[in-house]
């Protein structure tokens, strides 16, 4: 719930997405996604931020901040 929160929230800065791990093997291999939930920030193609783990919602919102 946190996670579709924050992409209502933000939907003017960031453009969320989810990636289902089982069906993309490969592509959660590529960026070494080990535990779920995985969440990461990419800019113009590139891995800016990875956090492993849930964060609680003002947290989520302050390490979204940062890359504003």
């Amino acid at each position: 719930p946190i996670f579709n929160e924050a992409a209502k929230t933000w939907e003017h800065q960031f453009r969320f997405g989810k990636l289902n791990t089982e069906e993309q093997q490969a592509l959660a291999a590529k960026f070494n996604i080990r535990s779920i939930p995985t969440l990461m920030i990419f800019k113009q193609g590139q891995l800016l931020a990875q956090q492993a783990g849930a964060l609680p919602k003002s947290a989520f919102e302050q390490w979204l901040k940062n890359y504003c």
